[in-house]
């Protein structure tokens, strides 16, 4: 048995061909020629990280904030009753949307000043080193830059907001890349 290169399947030694040094099923060859061909051999070498686990790492990162962001809300829900107790005037309820809208800044830029750190130090957050996985630059480059990682985290709103229909791109896109990949230029890879 032998695994193809870039599916990662299980074939027999007859189903797969040895391309550069790496078996590729029939499936597969067109994509690895067309790689070849355009110059863009390096990233056959990577084994994408597939739908699942990156659902799986979004879960541990998403963990990991409600943690820290967890007491914040709490501060802000205290603080917000007292307000609501005093909605007879107007005030009081403009005053809990403005906590409310205060915390959904706060939350988001917590998350998004930890993605970013983590992608431009270490190339990936911790639910995804948890998971082996990591970010990288199409070009192959594993260092990606702060203001690229930042991008994503902002390329990453666009993904939600078109009902994670940009995060189900991973399952049918060919490098398995969602709709954040592809605006920022990156690829979500396994460690070697």
């Amino acid at each position: 048995m032998k695994k193809c290169h870039l599916c990662q399947q299980d074939f027999n030694d007859g189903d797969v061909i040895s391309l550069e040094g790496l078996d590729v099923c029939a499936g597969c060859k067109p994509e690895f020629l067309r790689r070849m061909q355009e110059g863009d051999l390096e990233s056959a070498y990577y084994h994408y990280a597939g739908f699942w686990i990156r659902v799986v790492a979004k879960m541990i990162d998403g963990l990991i904030l409600f943690t820290v962001t967890f007491p914040i809300g709490l501060l802000t829900a205290m603080i917000s009753e007292g307000f609501i107790k005093d909605s007879t005037s107007g005030k009081g309820l403009a005053a809990f949307f403005i906590l409310q809208g205060i915390n959904m800044v706060i939350g988001f830029l917590i998350g998004l000043t930890y993605s970013a750190s983590f992608l431009a130090t270490k190339g990936a957050t911790p639910g995804k080193m948890a998971c082996g996985i990591r970010v990288i630059n199409a070009d192959g480059t594993l260092k990606i830059s702060l203001g690229k990682a930042i991008g994503r985290g902002f390329a990453e709103i666009l993904s939600q907001m078109i009902l994670y229909i940009g995060y189900l791109m991973v399952a049918w896109d060919s490098e398995k890349r969602a709709l954040h990949d592809h605006i920022c230029n990156t690829r979500v890879i396994y460690k070697k």
